[in-house]
């Protein structure tokens, strides 16, 4: 009975944070392998549970358990407020893992839990990468991989020029896209190569070697991808790269994974073969208490939380209308607009429910692009659509960042509404950038910009009294650079006052 109450409560633990992470691997493409972990990580804890099992710490498993719910319980409050926050997945799967843990060590000591660690560890690969390191290695793979494409283009004859993460031909432009930079395989390859050495049973130099070897494979494969579709581009046209991009993207995929399995198995030609490990009896867990206390704690975590807020909650009725709409119709004599589409892959990063996209020209000629997003209640917002800020986004197509975010007030509608400002350069352009989002008709600066506005840190200190309020609109205003704070206030207002209308008493 104490077996499968600890059972129990590790099953539901695992499902919870994984229910969790389920949002993400919906909504970021880049991360769909984590369906298969879960899977993998139950192949992975049955093929080590056989082995020594040795007498119990009794303490050890008390500090685990209150470590696991401590996480749990902060990442459960965190998940109410700020769901698309990376570190809410981060401390469910932290909480699991420590219950984990201590259900290791009750049941059959230190040989069990060090026998566990690495399906536990495994685990982590289904969590988002922290997105400063996401980020790190997208723009690195972005800037490299352009960088050759370019040399290998003007080699083989045809005329290319690199324009940041742009490749400029005689005839078009190709983006180099998040999801031909390497980035998304080199996240599953990880994943495969750790599990087929796993599976294998591979020493620990062989599993570095494979790791090494998939993402080595990857970038090779992204490049001869990237290239392939630079080649159509140049002779074609980018409709042929439209026509042509999701067949080269599955056969370098199918590539990439025929690939590992291939090394995998050369590898295992080259290691003596590991004896599996015989049990030496069954796994006892000998303190009722202890189980029974863990599935209650980890059951109760989300139920309590959940009747703190279920009040404070904002009702979804009055998420289903956005705070501002965009009015075209009335603009001022002399004004011109151009409806601004989406692109290609905008609605796929971001999943966003609606979206206006305008450019508008005022009498004296300057120009400003506009765009509005909203989220209806329920829908899969990846962690991209807001974390993904114009400090991320723009350098992925060359823009350099030229001083650090700030905030911004602009009046609307008689009212103050925080903005934050962001200042870009590319050779001899310079662009302002404004964002605004908004959670339930108020300013929700701190998503935006958590180290320059209020930060999250002191957000975890008032999770508990705080009532739910999750961000579902967005606002970008991109303007020519602009000298002084003065005149980025002036021009905003002027623009924003004539083409955004609330839909709030």
């Amino acid at each position: 009975m104490n077996f499968f109450a600890w059972a129990l409560a590790c099953a539901f633990a695992w499902f919870w944070a994984w229910h969790h992470l389920s949002l993400e691997w919906i909504a970021n493409e880049q991360y769909q392998y984590g369906w298969g972990v879960p899977a993998l990580f139950a192949l992975c804890a049955i093929r080590r549970w056989h082995g020594v099992f040795s007498p119990s710490n009794r303490w050890l498993v008390w500090i685990f358990l209150v470590l696991g719910g401590a996480a749990f319980w902060l990442g459960e409050l965190l998940r109410w407020h700020d769901p698309i926050w990376r570190l809410t997945g981060g401390l469910l799967v932290l909480g699991a893992t420590f219950l984990s843990a201590a259900a290791c060590i009750q049941m059959g000591g230190w040989s069990l839990l060090k026998r566990q660690l690495f399906p536990l560890a495994f685990a982590w690969t289904a969590l988002p990468w922290p997105t400063n390191a996401e980020l790190f290695v997208t723009q690195n793979s972005l800037r490299f991989l352009t960088e050759v494409t370019v040399g290998i283009l003007n080699i083989l004859g045809f005329a290319a020029l690199q324009r940041g993460n742009l490749i400029e031909l005689a005839n078009c432009t190709v983006g180099i896209e998040t999801a031909c930079s390497g980035v998304q395989s080199l996240q599953s390859s990880l994943m495969a190569a750790l599990f087929l050495g796993e599976f294998f049973r591979f020493a620990i130099k062989h599993r570095i070697g494979l790791v090494a070897a998939g993402w080595g494979v990857a970038l090779l494969t992204n490049l001869l991808r990237v290239l392939c579709l630079s080649l159509l581009a140049a002779s074609s046209g980018t409709a042929a790269v439209d026509r042509w991009h999701p067949l080269v993207g599955g056969i370098a995929t199918v590539v990439i994974f025929a690939s590992l399995i291939g090394i995998a198995r050369w590898l295992e030609k080259s290691q003596q073969p590991q004896p599996s490990p015989q049990s030496g009896g069954i796994p006892r867990a000998n303190s009722p208490l202890t189980a029974c206390t863990a599935l209650c704690l980890f059951l109760a975590v989300p139920l309590l939380t959940a009747f703190k807020f279920c009040e404070a909650a904002i009702p979804q009725a009055s998420l289903r209308k956005p705070l501002w709409s965009v009015h075209v119709e009335n603009l001022p004599e002399g004004w011109q607009k151009t409806p601004w589409p989406a692109a290609s892959r905008e609605w796929t990063m971001l999943r966003y429910s609606q979206r206006d996209g305008w450019i508008f020209r005022d009498p004296k000629g300057q120009a400003a692009h506009l765009v509005h997003l909203f989220w209806l209640p329920g829908e899969n917002m990846p962690s991209e659509a807001f974390y993904h800020t114009p400090a991320m986004c723009l350098p992925w197509t060359g823009w350099n960042m030229l001083a650090s975010p700030r905030r911004m007030v602009i009046p609307l509608e008689g009212k103050d509404w925080a903005f934050v400002v962001y200042e870009f350069g590319q050779v001899e352009h310079r662009v302002t950038v404004l964002q605004a989002l908004f959670a339930a008709g108020l300013s929700e600066p701190n998503v935006v910009d958590p180290s320059n506005i209020p930060d999250r840190k002191r957000r975890l200190l008032t999770l508990w009294q705080t009532p739910l309020r999750q961000v579902n609109e967005e606002i970008l205003l991109y303007l020519p650079h602009q000298t002084h704070d003065s005149e980025i206030s002036e021009i905003a207002t002027t623009i924003l006052n004539q083409v955004l209308k609330s839909n709030r008493p």
